[in-house]
């Protein structure tokens, strides 16, 4: 890689049980952080896995930061996860550095509540999003907490919460 160029050409897989990194707001990207310079910096080419169980986080993003674009598919799975953190199918940009993923991202949810955001933060998943509710996806009975789907880029902005243009389904699998 050149100097300033984490790019990785294959996989990532990132798997984490049984901890709990809520206390210090941990957040988790399926890439790394980009650069306004360097569009390829910190992006991944091949696919992204994110397994996480047990335990409690702040947000998982399936791509990276400022343009650190996921070339391939994004899966990622939450199986007993206390609370209600953050998950977004795509990545973390901001108005000048979008961060876009190329194709489709999956979600599957066991025994977990999320405020679910098919999209990113300034960034946009080309692919289909699919969100899989196992079991109904929150089987816990936590009745202080909900689950959130968005179907929109999430921005400064007001914007509506369904939006049609951006593809996703949502399947309960018992």
């Amino acid at each position: 890689a050149r100097k300033g160029d984490a790019y990785v050409g294959g996989n990532v897989n990132i798997t984490v049980k049984n901890y709990d990194m809520s206390k210090n707001n941990t957040t988790i990207y399926g890439a790394g952080s980009g650069s306004f310079t360097n569009s390829k910096s910190a992006g991944v080419k091949g696919n992204v896995s994110i397994t996480y169980e047990n335990g409690n986080f702040g947000d998982i993003y399936g791509a990276g930061e400022e343009k650190a674009n996921v070339d391939g598919t994004t899966e990622i799975t939450l199986r007993n996860i206390d609370g209600t953190p953050n998950v977004y199918g795509g990545g973390k940009g901001n108005e000048d550095n979008k961060v876009v993923s190329q194709k489709a991202v999956t979600i599957n949810l066991l025994n977990t509540r999320v405020r679910l955001h098919t999209q990113g933060k300034y960034a946009q998943v080309k692919g289909l999003v699919t969100v899989n509710l196992y079991g109904g996806g929150a089987d816990r009975n936590i009745d202080s907490v909900g689950s959130d789907l968005y179907n929109r880029m999430a921005t400064s902005g007001t914007k509506n919460e369904y939006d049609k243009s951006y593809k996703a389904n949502v399947n309960v699998v018992e």
